[in-house]
């Protein structure tokens, strides 16, 4: 259920204009991924690299010399950029509300739901719209590499594109709506009644029965109705899959997202499966 890799160029790109230009950073589980677009938002290069740790489990140091490597060698992440947003994928968060938030209090409101190493740097980003803040733990080595190389950059997790992209949508639509992203191993799940948040979550997951309990726990949880409710996927999944074939068994409607409307693309990005980057893609609704 993942991609493979993608390098694309639009001819429209130029690098004296760079620094009119978003780069947009998504550091992932198993793969760096990054987005340019134009002051226009014409979307100009997507890519995905994935990381060779040698079939082993990686050390910090391992995660720390592929991102420097990466960071290296990539000719347009050399370039000065208008804007850039990074962000981070990682099981360490928790949201919370405006109204209980106290920016001195993060690693307090963190270690309550998980456990947080030395080496686990604390921060956070508002969801204006919601009125709530994601409070995220990432390894220091990686905060410190992506600040050093992008010291004006803003700094996002995972989940804030991917509750912002299924506000956007569940806002145009009646009753609740399940939103889940696809990673490598790991699913996060978004649950919304129309402009309400009800759920954020993530799970890890081996096989196809660990993705059906999940969904259909959510079902059961929240007494939704799967004749009637649907599922709208993102991430690094296809159709065609044992998983997929197994979710369409107990849930009628299944959906793939699509491209964002809020870019252009040229016929250089023709062939992409833009549900497959709609976390990448969705940074931008959370500025």
């Amino acid at each position: 259920m993942v991609a493979g890799n993608v390098d694309i160029v639009d001819p429209k790109f130029d690098k004296y204009f760079s620094i009119e230009y978003t780069l947009s950073i998504l550091i992932g589980m198993d793969s760096f991924f990054y987005f340019i677009e134009d002051e226009s938002a014409n979307a100009l290069v997507l890519k995905q690299i994935r990381y060779d740790f040698a079939m082993r489990e990686p050390t910090q140091q391992d995660k720390e010399l592929v991102l420097q490597k990466i960071l290296m060698s990539e000719k347009f992440l050399q370039l000065p950029y208008a804007h850039v947003f990074i962000c981070y994928s990682s099981t360490k968060f928790t949201i919370v509300p405006e109204e209980l938030y106290n920016k001195h209090q993060l690693r307090s409101y963190l270690s309550q739901v998980t456990r947080l190493g030395e080496d686990t740097v604390v921060d956070m980003c508002r969801l204006s719209k919601l009125a709530a803040h994601v409070v995220y733990g990432v390894d220091k080595v990686i905060m410190d590499v992506t600040k050093s190389y992008f010291p004006g950059a803003s700094h996002l997790h995972i989940v804030s594109p991917l509750i912002m992209q299924s506000y956007q949508h569940a806002q145009h639509h009646e009753g609740p709506q399940v939103f889940i992203h696809v990673g490598n191993g790991i699913m996060g799940i978004v649950l919304f009644d129309k402009s309400q948040l009800q759920l954020v979550n993530t799970f890890q997951y081996k096989t196809e029965l660990d993705f059906m309990y999940y969904t259909l726990l959510v079902y059961e949880q929240f007494k939704l109705d799967s004749e009637t409710v649907p599922v709208l996927i993102s991430g690094r999944a296809k159709k065609k899959t044992a998983t997929y074939e197994q979710l369409s068994k107990y849930v009628r409607n299944i959906q793939f997202i699509q491209a964002p409307s809020y870019y252009q693309y040229s016929s250089a990005f023709q062939d992409v499966d833009f549900h497959f980057y709609r976390d990448l893609l969705s940074m931008k609704l959370c500025v």
